[in-house]
């Protein structure tokens, strides 16, 4: 007899709900709000947008490959520019679930940049409860501040519950042999843990026998565009100058992918002397 779909991890067999201790992650669209004032009835914009979010979501659709013996073992939710996923842990240490996030978080924000949509976003560790109608909980709470407060660029950080889960230490030998998945990681000059999500480009290097540097080279060429395009806006640029820094940082870790290094010498900030005749 086929086992019936458990639709949602966080209700239990009664249906009562259950606050289930999680790794939860909060994301948005960068400048959403800006898009939508500057284009409110652009068809090639709103195309493009679903376009993107259809294709960027597949690693986090909790029903890719449902059978009708699944369970769903995570639950995603989503509303105009916001997503929140939350995942609750099963395995006492969380190495495992919060591994799996960081990779699918990583895809998802590779496709959406690469579409032209950059995001910002955090991850944190703590009670959830999530249906179609409400998100409730510390952990949705500790998700959408560390996003205010602490993300700032377009990058996805750890809050101070997900970086103590995801912290070596808390690897058992059941989750060593994952251990290369920690570089989803990266630490920046503030810090902040944030999510390396380039590392995708080379994620199935070995299964295809070459790298996909076509995500590494659109990557580069969105960003330039936005340079050019926001220089008059420096809080808008500021974004996008940490990007092209991310970017040349990666691009520096391998020989074969130095050519596609953004030349900064256009783009940095610099002053001009004003000639009066």
């Amino acid at each position: 007899m086929n086992q019936k779909i458990i639709s949602n991890p966080y209700i239990n067999e009664d249906g009562s709900p259950a606050l289930r201790l999680s790794i939860v992650a909060f994301v948005d669209i960068l400048g959403y709000s800006e898009l939508c004032r500057n284009e409110p009835t652009s068809i090639e914009l709103l195309t493009r947008l679903r376009d993107a979010l259809r294709n960027s979501f597949r690693p986090l659709d909790p029903d890719a490959g449902v059978s009708t013996e699944f369970q769903r073992y995570w639950m995603t939710k989503t509303f105009t520019d916001n997503i929140v996923i939350g995942f609750p842990i099963i395995f006492q240490d969380g190495a495992s679930e919060i591994i799996m996030m960081l990779g699918r978080l990583g895809e998802f924000q590779l496709q959406m940049t690469c579409a032209g949509f950059f995001v910002r976003g955090a991850v944190s560790v703590d009670k959830l409860y999530m249906d179609d109608q409400i998100v409730f909980g510390p952990a949705l709470i500790e998700a959408h501040d560390a996003e205010q407060k602490l993300a700032r660029d377009p990058r996805i950080v750890l809050a101070k519950s997900a970086r103590e889960m995801s912290s070596e230490n808390k690897l058992t030998d059941d989750t060593k042999n994952m251990q290369h998945q920690y570089d989803f990681l990266l630490e920046d000059s503030d810090e902040q843990l944030f999510l390396n999500y380039l590392s995708g480009v080379v994620e199935f290097e070995h299964d295809m026998g070459y790298p996909a540097t076509d995500y590494l080279q659109d990557h580069g060429n969105l960003i330039k565009d936005r340079l050019r395009s926001f220089k008059s806006k420096p809080q808008i640029w500021a974004k996008y100058y940490w990007c092209a820094m991310y970017h040349n940082f990666f691009c520096l870790g391998r020989d074969d992918f130095v050519d596609f290094q953004i030349d900064m010498d256009s783009f940095n900030p610099k002053p001009r002397r004003i000639f009066i005749s």
